[in-house]
């Protein structure tokens, strides 16, 4: 009976030990932040790292990232895990959660945080390190994780050539609050299946920011658009078709959308490809009046009188009279024109036409249109030469890329192009060995040639 206890005794001990030992976190102070760390990364359990930027630190803008190192007994072992940045959270901690793979050759796991103006470590300010992380391997545990890893591995079998993806929207124009239909049509052959099964994941990318301009936009990245998300479904072996179904959230003043998908392996990893298309046209919403430019490409010939039309949402009232206030500027930013217009408010829906009398300036003109109590909406529209006239059937020395499109096409040829180079993957002609799919490149080049462009 003694000994019973003592044995509970020693139990209950080791127990709140091992709970203490568990929830035990080091935190670390420096000059611009504090790091909460584990004081142990145990395999198969996340590790969580808290930063928490001190105020009047950061400069506008920055983000704070996180890093995770190994290290061997000896010196650095190799780069273990990484969160992209994220905006600093003002009077509280960032948490980032990793769930690194770790093995016995790993001693301890070294957090690095560091701020940069987009997250890039490149381009890092500031950097500090946090205390030490103790890697524990209990040996049945890895053995476990090993075994595991064996179980997920991709079979020589499953090489990705034998399956396709192409996506195809049902809902060709969308605007604020409408139902969106993307369908994805999918090949997945069975020796590319294994494991836990497919999945198939389907990504929305909205206006891609290129060339941040270091005010407004600070990094490269797809805008995103409310009410479309990404989605992740399981799949099985066959030829099918997922249906993705979103309800359109808030537009922006300039809007563009294209989809990618991609499948992900019984492993959890994502596969060495993915295609892209299914684009279609989001239209900005109106909820009481806009302005805007129904002329292909906004382009009008010097001899033409520019006509912008005013669009009319629920909250005008119908039948209505507003008086319209336009004011006109150049590409230089110079006024080049104002006059106001009385007008009656159409249905929801409707439009109202508006002639730009007596405008001589060339180029590109800003037009806004102000209506009190509304507020100020606008658009642009270009006057340029009548180069069609001007150059007939001759052939210019100007051309464009991808123009995949029958109005793209007329406005390169309206705006003096005669040539059009186009490219395409190869997975977009031929999805599967022996497979064709030519009717998309086909209308591609039909367009170019209907508006008199050489492809």
């Amino acid at each position: 009976m003694k000994n019973n206890k003592t044995l509970f005794k020693r139990f209950f001990c080791l127990l709140i030990v091992f709970i203490a030992f568990k929830v035990s976190a080091e935190i670390r102070e420096t000059s611009w932040c504090i790091i909460e760390t584990p004081e142990t990364a145990v395999l198969g359990e996340s590790i969580e790292i808290k930063v928490t930027v001190k105020p009047g630190v950061a400069a506008p803008g920055d983000k704070i990232s996180n890093h995770l190192h190994w290290m061997k007994i000896d010196g650095f072992g190799g780069m273990l895990s990484w969160r992209p940045g994220q905006d600093i959270k003002e009077g509280s901690a960032n948490i980032f959660k990793h769930s690194p793979k770790l093995d016995s050759s790993m001693h301890t796991v070294s957090p690095l945080v560091f701020l940069s103006p987009d997250g890039d470590f490149a381009n890092l300010t500031k950097r500090e390190t946090g205390a030490p992380i103790r890697v524990v391997i209990d040996p049945v545990a890895e053995a476990a994780a090993r075994a595991e890893a064996e179980r997920i591995r991709r079979p020589e079998a499953a090489t990705f050539k034998k399956s396709s993806i192409r996506i195809e929207s049902l809902t060709p124009s969308v605007t604020t609050g409408d139902e969106v239909k993307i369908a994805v049509h999918y090949r997945l052959d069975p020796d590319d299946n294994w494991a836990d099964g497919t999945k198939l994941r389907l990504m929305p990318l909205g206006p891609w920011i290129d060339n941040p301009d270091g005010k407004y936009t600070t990094r490269r990245f797809h805008v995103g658009i409310p009410g479309l998300g990404t989605r992740v479904v399981n799949v099985t072996p066959g030829e099918r078709t997922e249906i993705f179904t979103y309800k359109l959230g808030k537009t922006f003043k300039y809007n563009d959308i294209s989809w990618m998908a991609n499948f992900i392996g019984g492993d959890g990893k994502d596969w060495p490809w993915h295609v892209r298309g299914g684009g279609m046209e989001i239209r900005r919403f109106v909820s009481d009046f806009d302005v805007v430019v129904k002329r292909l490409g906004g382009i009008f010939t010097y001899d033409e009188t520019p006509v912008v039309h005013l669009a009319w949402g629920a909250k005008a009232k119908s039948g209505a009279a507003y008086t319209v206030n336009f004011k006109l500027t150049d590409a230089e930013g110079r006024s080049c024109g104002a006059f106001s217009k009385n007008v009656i408010a159409g249905d929801n829906g409707t439009t109202t036409e508006v002639p730009v009398e007596g405008l001589d300036t060339r180029g590109v003109i800003l037009v806004e249109a102000e209506i009190v109590g509304m507020g100020v909406r606008d658009a642009f529209f270009a006057r340029i030469p009548d180069l069609e006239k001007i150059m007939g059937n001759r052939r210019t020395p100007f051309g464009a890329t991808n123009l995949g499109d029958r109005d793209l096409s007329q406005v390169a040829r309206k705006l003096g192009l005669t040539y059009c180079r186009n490219f395409t993957g190869w997975n977009g002609i031929e999805p599967l060995p022996g497979k064709w799919m030519l009717k998309g490149l086909d209308e591609q080049l039909e367009a170019n040639v209907d508006a008199g462009l050489v492809p």
